[in-house]
């Protein structure tokens, strides 16, 4: 994925390049699709649709909400249907067997019509004016992709809901410096074809779709919610699946995650423990875990080439989210 040029204004989640944002007077904002992918999401799925259906600005027109329930076997398809009878956005497909989020998602761009597409996971919920955060840097027509800001929901505060969150400030601190596409993000519409067995999607899409003209640009203040696994066995089960799939994704296409490279990682972690010096304990716990994680994620996928298109669900990362700070 592209480097975004570091500025100043980088860690404000402000555009790169302020200089080439047409004036509000001229610009015209860009049609958006929204593409949700949903495995038994009926905990959460409301308060995402309530808050992307709500959602305006002056930088989006948002067009399109395309839920494809995969191998649902909740009542995901009932709560679609009842928001597609009160809103005309809302586009429901129905897959009969899950055959894992790429298939999901290969079909749900299909669908999309809109000049830029929102992905978003169903088990997440944007921040009050988070779209527009994000959607804004697309003012400047040479930019193709667009990442979130990803921020753990409140929870009580167990040692792995501790050790997750500073994960995802790690994170935060990486995609300053390389945009690294997670569960919300959004790139104008090209021709993008998403294989059904590609693995780490996010991260296939981020870097096929920023290809597509200048830098990715990380937009710090469109804040997304999510949950994070609240048990250390659920951290080790979501931190395997993601590694396995990161490293899936290298050994078949040589597309790297930015948390795998190193030019954005050590520089993240440094920045990061000079602003937190009294984590040094947590973090060396977090980075233990991550390191034997890897190797075992590694070793697992040298030693078969079956790629795992279904994960069984972490559960705790799938709870509702109730309560959005304002």
């Amino acid at each position: 994925m592209n480097k975004v040029a570091p500025t100043p204004s980088a860690r404000s989640g402000a555009l790169h390049r302020l200089d080439d944002v047409p004036s509000v007077s001229t610009y015209r904002p860009p049609s958006v699709s929204a593409v949700i992918c949903a495995f038994n999401e009926e905990r959460n799925l409301p308060r995402l649709l309530e808050a992307l259906l709500s959602s305006e600005g002056p930088s989006f027109e948002l067009v399109q909400v395309i839920c494809v329930a995969s191998g649902c076997t909740d009542r995901t398809v009932e709560i679609v249907s009842g928001f597609r009878r009160l809103d005309t956005r809302v586009q429901l497909i129905v897959q009969a067997e899950r055959l894992g989020k790429a298939a999901a998602l290969a079909e749900g761009l299909r669908a999309a019509r809109g000049a830029v597409i929102l992905v978003e996971n169903a088990d997440t919920v944007p921040a009050r004016g988070a779209l527009e955060e994000l959607f804004r840097p697309f003012r400047d027509p040479s930019i193709p992709l667009v990442c979130s800001h990803l921020v753990p929901a409140p929870a009580p505060g167990t040692i792995s809901d501790a050790l997750a969150r500073t994960l995802w400030e790690v994170h935060d601190y990486v995609s300053t410096i390389e945009p690294k596409a997670g569960e919300a993000f959004a790139f104008r519409r090209s021709e993008l074809s998403v294989p059904n067995d590609v693995e780490d999607d996010d991260t296939f899409v981020g870097i096929a779709s920023s290809s597509h003209g200048g830098p990715s640009a990380y937009a710090r203040n469109a804040v997304v919610y999510n949950r994070v696994p609240q048990t250390l066995q659920e951290l080790l089960q979501q931190r395997y699946r993601v590694n396995r799939q990161v490293f899936g994704l290298w050994r078949r296409t040589r597309m790297r995650s930015s948390t795998w490279t190193l030019t954005a990682l050590v520089p993240a972690l440094l920045a990061y423990h000079r602003a937190h010096p009294r984590r040094a304990f947590r973090m060396f716990l977090l980075g233990s875990i991550e390191a034997v994680v890897r190797v075992l994620a590694i070793g697992t996928s040298l030693l078969s080439d079956a790629q795992v298109r279904k994960w069984a669900p972490v559960e705790s990362t799938k709870w509702a989210i109730d309560q959005v700070p304002p």
